[in-house]
């Protein structure tokens, strides 16, 4: 929806009546619409209202790993397929790139422990990456140039082996490099795709079929 059809949709609720907010909500838009809540006191008055409303209203968490126990607890005893698919999802960001996991609310502990893990193995030079790589796509209209640009660049070894030592200035350097040569992410992703294809084992006519483009 547009901003103007929104506005227009809400132009006769009063955004000020919680019940009025949460049934117009409900009415117009479920089950696509979802309350993010975190058990807070304000967010238990929501849940309320959803259910008085609707049974089927949907509610979800996101784990920070910094909620209160009360809050796993809370989740934990109503978490519980098939009764409830209520579950929480475990996630961490780095800049503009978020990871989440969720297990559907059968495992959430086994999530939250992966999402440690991840967390720990993805270093804060993915964020200079996202960064990077956003502002190379921007300079370039929707287009095969554009995802050609994208699909090189995630498939340039140095620029992995620069995320895997976490090598901030190496991570922008290899971006930078292959973001403002002409052509050059186009040529570097071709000659990648060539090596993928050898290592397939697609026999000589399609390595030399690779090799030419």
């Amino acid at each position: 929806m547009s901003e103007h059809e929104v506005e227009r949709d809400w132009a006769g609720v009063n955004l000020a009546d919680a019940e009025a907010v949460v049934a117009h909500a409900l009415d117009r838009y479920h089950p696509a619409v979802a309350l993010a809540s975190s058990f807070s006191m304000e967010d238990c008055i929501l849940m309320d209202l959803l259910a008085r409303r609707r049974k089927d209203a949907r509610v979800f968490a996101l784990d920070t790993g910094r909620l209160n126990p009360e809050t796993y607890e809370c989740a934990e005893a109503m978490g519980a397929p098939p009764h409830c698919d209520f579950h929480c999802t475990s996630f961490f960001a780095r800049g503009p790139l978020v990871v989440s996991i969720a297990s559907g609310g059968h495992t959430p502990a086994l999530s939250a422990a992966l999402r440690r893990r991840l967390e720990a193995a993805v270093g804060s030079g993915w964020q200079t990456a996202a960064c990077r790589m956003a502002e190379a796509r921007g300079r370039l209209g929707p287009g095969p140039a554009r995802r050609a640009l994208m699909k090189a660049i995630t498939a340039d070894a140095g620029l992995m082996d620069a995320l895997a030592r976490n090598d901030h200035r190496a991570i922008r350097a290899r971006i930078v490099r292959l973001a403002g040569r002409p052509g050059g992410a186009r040529r570097n992703h071709e000659k990648m795709e060539g090596r993928a294809t050898r290592g397939r084992g697609d026999g000589p006519s399609g390595a030399q079929g690779s090799g030419s483009q």
